[in-house]
Parts: C-alpha cells; structure tokens; sequence
C-alpha cells in the first residue's frame, strides 16, 4: 500500500512542478510612460499557449485588443505586442494610464491572466 501511495505523490508532484504558465512579474510594458509607442513584455514556461492582451482606457473602455498571431516572439518562451499609442480606430490616444490585461490559455486547459499597467505622456 505504501508503494502505491508515493507513485502518486511522484506523480502530482511531476504534473505540478511541469505545468505551464505566465509568472506576474514577467508581465510589463516597455519603455513606462510611453511617449511615441510601447510593448507589452510577457515570458511562459512550458508549452506555449494563446495568448491575448487587451488595453482599456482607466474609466474601462475597451481602447485595442491584440490577438496570439500579432505577438512576435523574440526568443523561445517571451512574447511582445506593440503599440504605437493609437486606439482600434487609429486614432491617437490622450496622456494618461492605461492597463494591459494579458490572458493566455495554454494546452492542458489551464490559462492566467495578468494585469498592468503603463502610463501615456504626450
């Protein structure tokens, strides 16, 4: 019995330790303020998953969405997303603080999603 119990512990604690995901402190917008355009930085570890990223306004408006396809990929595992500090419409955007919400679901069903935030000065 007790042979059967640590194969599952080993096993938990592979499946933990080998899960994918976005650590929050990976997760920034570059240069911060933003005076011309700015880039949204993640890093993810394990298989790689989908990701999208979604900038509102402060007051919550819906300013640009990116989806997985617009992120370049630098190197294996880090991601960006540009910005030139337009909205859907092309237009440009005013001074202020905007916040990037980063979801990104991966393979095995699980997903995360980081906040941040990144300031505009015209």
């Amino acid at each position: 019995m007790r042979f059967i119990t640590l194969i599952i512990l080993l096993s938990l604690s592979v499946t933990a330790q080998s899960a994918p995901t976005v650590s929050d402190k990976s997760v920034f917008a570059f240069p911060n303020p933003a005076r011309i355009h700015s880039t949204l930085r993640f890093e993810e570890s394990g298989a790689g998953g989908i990701a999208e990223a979604v900038l509102y306004a402060i007051d919550g408006r819906e300013v640009r969405r990116w989806v997985d396809a617009e992120f370049s990929r630098p190197k294996p595992g880090v991601r960006h997303a540009k910005w030139n500090l337009t909205n859907k419409f092309g237009q440009r955007v005013s001074s202020g603080v905007y916040l990037w919400a980063l979801t990104v679901r991966f393979p095995d069903g699980t997903s995360k999603r980081v906040i941040s935030r990144v300031a505009v000065v015209r």
